[in-house]
């Protein structure tokens, strides 16, 4: 998309005083919320650079064209917004809902999207080529993702052909049954990201990293892979053919039957899940050996794990609510950001794990509404664990051995701590209200 044209078409832009809007911002709200007076915000043409949008609720708001240009819109709700042709360069959306917007002919180049939600967008190609005068354009009509930085962002379903994604960073990222054929993804990273089921046909890959990707189902079929690191990477055996093998960077390095046998199993399980067992088959890797594999942002929700050897795995981002992990071997093993609610680890060895922001809190039973599972880590080892602001409310920890943790900002809530093992555990921030600690040892003075 390119730069706002010069001279007289600058006065297409409309600029407003920041009283006025917030006047439209709080008519648009009391318009989403029914409330009388309320008015839907059309803001097409208006100049919003560099504003404090924080938290904003533009959600189903016309958007078309605007400027945004190094605005500060984290945590803002633009799900469902039109945002046709809008030049978002710079601007910052950490953590905001754009769900289902309108992103066509967008600029978004440099943008920071890190764990923002972008399912179902509409980022395919665009153009304005008319507004006022015969020689306004707003855009070269192809969506610029270039530089954009969406880490962990969560973008299942999105329509994203032909979009320019050049040098973007998608790690852990969830893109499953996206569009990106004939998309430019060069040189962008997508390491541990899922896209299992997504369209990557004729896009261009070249020097792209691909390291632990999911990408079970992918279509790839005259994508360009020169250069490309598919190291770690789930890969159907048939995705790519002999000369996009021979032009790949670093193909995954698996036996080809422990890989099919991998990749199967999360297929398998992925539609065990999402058809309530009517296909596919639940996940069981009980006792088996999976060393330093990724499972990065893999749903394996109610899998079981029992006594599986899983040092050093990765598992940043999975969706792991509900299974079981008794007695598994999980030391050194990467959790960050991993969706553990009502998750089973009794008795399993998470020494020295990266367990940051992860979820442990109870999960609502999926039959019985007012019912909560809580994590049972009873008897685990959690010694010198990771895991600043994990959330554990409710969790069972009894006998838990957390010497040297760092559980700074946890939320711990309603915890049963009995007979747990808190020596030089760094506890600076963290929530205990409701905590039970009898029996509990090495408890800090600042915690007690």
């Amino acid at each position: 998309m390119s730069e706002p044209s010069p001279g007289s078409n600058k006065q297409h832009w409309i600029k407003l005083e920041r009283a006025q809007l917030d006047e439209v911002i709080a008519g648009h709200e009391r318009f989403l919320n029914r409330v009388s007076g309320g008015t839907r915000a059309l803001l097409q043409f208006h100049d919003l650079s560099e504003l404090d949008l924080r938290r904003v609720n533009l959600s189903d708001a016309d958007l078309t064209a605007v400027l945004l240009n190094r605005a500060t819109m984290d945590g803002a709700n633009l799900s469902g917004t039109n945002l046709f042709a809008a030049d978002m360069r710079v601007a910052r959306l950490v953590r905001a809902d754009l769900s289902e917007a309108d992103l066509r002919g967008a600029c978004m180049r440099g943008a920071d999207l890190t764990e923002a939600k972008l399912s179902g967008i509409d980022a395919r190609e665009g153009r304005i080529t008319q507004y006022g005068k015969p020689e306004f354009n707003a855009g070269t009509g192809r969506t610029d993702f270039s530089c954009v930085m969406a880490a962990r962002a969560e973008l299942t379903g999105a329509k994203l052909g032909n979009i320019n994604a050049l040098n973007t960073d998608f790690t852990d990222a969830v893109m499953r049954e996206v569009d990106l054929e004939k998309a430019d993804l060069r040189n962008s990273v997508l390491d541990g990201a899922d896209l299992s089921g997504s369209d990557l046909s004729q896009s261009d890959l070249g020097g792209a990293s691909l390291r632990a990707t999911n990408l079970s189902g992918a279509k790839l079929n005259e994508a360009n892979v020169a250069e490309t690191d598919f190291t770690g990477a789930i890969l159907d055996p048939d995705a790519l053919n002999n000369a996009q093998k021979r032009n790949a960077g670093h193909l995954p390095t698996l036996e080809s039957s422990a890989q099919d046998h991998l990749m199967q199993l999360l297929a398998n399980h992925r539609s065990w899940f999402e058809t309530g067992g009517q296909r596919g088959v639940r996940a069981d890797l009980s006792n088996e050996d999976h060393h330093g594999e990724s499972f990065s942002g893999a749903n394996l929700a109610a899998a079981v794990f029992r006594e599986a050897r899983l040092s050093e795995c990765n598992f940043s981002g999975a969706t792991l609510a509900a299974a079981d992990f008794s007695l598994a071997k999980l030391d050194a093993a990467a959790f960050s950001q991993a969706d553990m609610r009502g998750i089973s680890l009794e008795r399993a060895d998470l020494s020295g794990a990266l367990m940051t922001g992860a979820n442990l809190s109870r999960l609502k039973h999926f039959q019985k509404d007012d019912v909560q599972i809580s994590a049972n880590l009873n008897g685990a080892n959690l010694s010198a664990i990771q895991a600043a602001g994990i959330r554990m409310r409710g969790a069972q920890l009894v006998g838990a051995d957390l010497s040297d943790a760092d559980l700074s900002n946890a939320d711990l809530r309603e915890v049963d701590l009995s007979n747990a093992d808190l020596t030089g555990t760094h506890l600076s921030g963290a929530k205990l209200d409701g905590a039970i600690m009898d029996g509990t040892r090495g408890l800090p003075s600042a915690a007690s």
